[in-house]
């Protein structure tokens, strides 16, 4: 009976911790994965976790402790710099305990969120801050603020995954590619304003802040790696088919399906920890 149960719990899956700051059991390395819904997991409802869960699953919990510390809504910006319909990372109470828990590797995805208040030039009148002007220098303090800890080994960043929604309407040629300059999203649309509304947001909208989830920031996020002296980030743009047609069967609109979180979870133990 007890060989039985022993060999059950190797081959059920085994979620990822939560965010707390409980150390790691001895000879397990601690690894925290900051970042917003899609590292939550949000929109993958046959297990909890996402693709953090996947990737505490891909290696296994004799040496490795996954920790969660993914948060729904969140922006990387400090507070006052911009986030205004999304709450700040440095607000929340996953933040605290990433850095308390002690971790040995940390990795860092944030981003999409922040695009939702990008908030460029044309209409600054509207939004006066905008996330923008300091997503870059806020994104480098965050990581930094991790790679400074004594106990941490690596740390990585990663770019977010594209926003494919709008590949259902018109003109979906406009999200498969950048213009150029990439620093052009958002000032001209391919809608005139008899395309209906994808129902994430109006389509003008959504197409500006998928032009910078998919042109904008991961122009930054290579920047802020090189910066900081890190390899360079995991590209889960590219690994889900950008530029290009976009897998929406893994990524069908801003977050990934539970075959997405698949994906991006076997790749990252595949690529960072050789699982």
């Amino acid at each position: 009976m007890a060989l039985m149960a022993m060999a059950l719990m190797a081959v059920l899956p085994v979620a990822a911790a939560q965010c707390t700051t409980a150390p790691a059991a001895p000879g397990r390395t601690l690894v925290a994965v900051v970042g917003d819904s899609i590292t939550f997991g949000f929109n993958c409802n046959q297990w909890k976790g996402g693709y953090v869960k996947v990737l505490q699953d891909s290696l296994g919990t004799e040496k490795y402790d996954v920790r969660d510390c993914g948060v729904n809504g969140l922006d990387a910006v400090k507070p006052g710099d911009g986030e205004i319909h999304h709450r700040s990372y440095w607000s929340s109470a996953e933040w605290k305990a990433s850095m308390a828990m002690k971790p040995e590797v940390v990795i860092v995805m944030l981003g999409t969120n922040d695009a939702d208040e990008w908030c460029l030039s044309q209409n600054s009148s509207a939004c006066p801050g905008g996330t923008s002007k300091h997503f870059a220098t806020d994104l480098q303090a965050l990581t930094s603020g991790y790679i400074q800890l004594p106990s941490v080994k690596k740390t990585f960043l990663m770019i977010p995954p594209p926003y494919s929604h709008l590949q259902a309407v018109p003109h979906p040629v406009s999200v498969q590619q950048c213009p150029a300059p990439s620093s052009s999203c958002g000032q001209t649309s391919p809608f005139n304003g008899s395309v209906p509304s994808d129902g994430q947001g109006e389509p003008e909208k959504e197409h500006a802040k998928a032009c910078i989830i998919n042109c904008v920031i991961p122009t930054v996020v290579p920047a802020v790696a090189k910066a900081l002296k890190l390899p360079p980030p995991l590209d889960l743009l590219s690994l889900l088919g950008f530029p290009g047609r976009v897998n929406q069967t893994a990524m069908p609109g801003l977050h990934p399906s539970c075959e997405g979180y698949t994906t991006i979870g076997q790749y990252i133990a595949k690529t960072l920890f050789n699982g």
